[in-house]
């Protein structure tokens, strides 16, 4: 991704608001990036976990009306740098900064994210993770993760030959994925983690039901996954389990299906032929939720105007 990504500068039309997205080399953050880009703003994006890349100084030369920094907890970023919280004040004063957080709800985030607070070293820290009870939810704005629905075509359901899947590295998840494979109830895409996005998109808009997972990279505790926004978005049901925090955004039953078991999750499997109409009004409701309130432009309308910047 940082080939295709870093220094990389999409060009506006008219008045528009310059922006700089400060992103990592890490793939998911590419939807990320693309929920600015699709903005149709002048936008500048650049990889900062890069041995010799002068991050302030970027900031500093760019001076973008919002720069968008795609957070990094150094202690789970592999020896890779990230700014110090000292370094994020210098690039605040050059251009009021916007941290986004996918993983606030994490206990190895909080004692940054209070760090940052107390040092002012953003104009606004979002959480993206739907989780309110996080330290970003004292302070700053939770949402969920901003999507550019372009990336994702409604498909009829009529031709979604995928009845249940699931899309993503494996790790943690494999206790419920292998035995929903073993009981013919799932198919599992690009198991390695790593694909072409537009090849993850085309994946979902092929499914009927997306099962999902949410728990946090350390496993000790649950947010709001980004492919609950993606799945939504390409017009699939998804099928979340119930101790996430996705219930205080959606109504479970209406809006997606839950699981709190293997056997709970096979069954939603196995009932897709037989609930292709309620699943099909449900996953159209949805999407057209998602759109309205969650997706890219909505998401970034209502963190500038938080931020107080605006365009």
């Amino acid at each position: 991704m940082a080939d295709r990504l870093a220094a990389r500068v999409q060009q506006g039309h008219g008045d528009s608001v310059r922006f700089l997205v400060l992103t990592t080399g890490t793939p998911d953050t590419e939807k990320l990036v693309r929920s600015v880009t699709c903005l149709g703003h002048e936008t500048r994006v650049v990889q900062y976990d890069v041995v010799g890349v002068d991050v302030p100084g970027v900031v500093e030369e760019t001076r973008a009306d919002a720069t968008i920094y795609v957070g990094a907890c150094d202690d789970f970023h592999n020896g890779a740098p990230v700014p110090s919280v000292d370094a994020l004040c210098r690039m605040n004063r050059a251009s009021p900064m916007i941290h986004i957080c996918s993983d606030a709800a994490d206990p190895p985030w909080h004692s940054l994210l209070e760090s940052y607070h107390a040092a002012g070293a953003f104009r606004l820290q979002v959480a993206i993770d739907g989780v309110r009870s996080s330290p970003i939810g004292r302070f700053g704005r939770v949402a969920l993760t901003p999507v550019d629905p372009s990336q994702y075509v409604e498909r009829p359901w009529s031709e979604r030959s995928v009845p249940c899947g699931f899309a993503g590295g494996g790790g943690a998840r494999v206790d419920w994925i292998r035995p929903m494979i073993d009981r013919g109830a799932l198919q599992w895409w690009n198991e390695s983690g790593f694909a072409p996005y537009a090849e993850l998109c085309e994946f979902y808009g092929r499914c009927q039901l997306v099962v999902n997972d949410a728990r946090s990279g350390s496993g000790a505790a649950r947010h709001v996954k980004g492919r609950f926004v993606e799945a939504s978005l390409a017009g699939a049901v998804i099928v979340e389990p119930r101790d996430s925090p996705a219930r205080e955004w959606f109504e479970p039953g209406v809006d997606f299906l839950e699981w709190g078991s293997v056997d709970e999750a096979t069954e939603h499997a196995r009932q897709a032929s037989s609930r292709s109409a309620e699943n099909e009004k449900m996953a159209s409701r949805m999407r057209a939720g998602m759109l309205e309130r969650h997706a890219a432009g909505p998401f970034w309308r209502g963190v500038l105007e938080q931020a107080g910047i605006s365009c």
